[in-house]
């Protein structure tokens, strides 16, 4: 498998950056997984935020303990608090994801380009 196999799978599939790393470009690496994690903290401190929310209706008796009520709580609960910041980190990891991919795939081709010629 050359580099640009290796560094697009590592970043595609094991965290953005992954491949900048394996590339040996530690700041890029660095950023991109930095830039991951707090995108990933914030959807993650959103859902935990709304999970206690609907947790606590469910043992204050507000929500009944039955599939189809869970769903239409849950269902409404989405629809109506949609958190602006948890739509932007979704799609800065996107972004991020697609950058890290991008970026691996473009330097490993001159990390392969650079190993042909010697």
């Amino acid at each position: 498998m050359n580099k640009t196999k290796k560094a697009v799978t590592l970043s595609a599939f094991v965290v953005p950056g992954a491949g900048h790393w394996y590339l040996g470009k530690r700041w890029q690496a660095v950023a991109l997984m930095l830039a991951s994690t707090i995108a990933t903290y914030i959807l993650l401190a959103d859902v935990w935020e709304q999970a206690n929310l609907i947790a606590q209706k469910m043992v204050s008796g507000e929500i009944q303990l039955e599939l189809s009520a869970l769903m239409n709580v849950l269902v409404e609960h989405r629809s109506a608090n949609s958190s602006n910041s948890m739509t932007m980190a979704t799609v800065a990891l996107g972004v991020i994801w697609l950058l890290g991919v991008g970026g691996a795939w473009i330097s490993g081709k001159a990390a392969d380009s650079r190993d042909a010629n010697e």
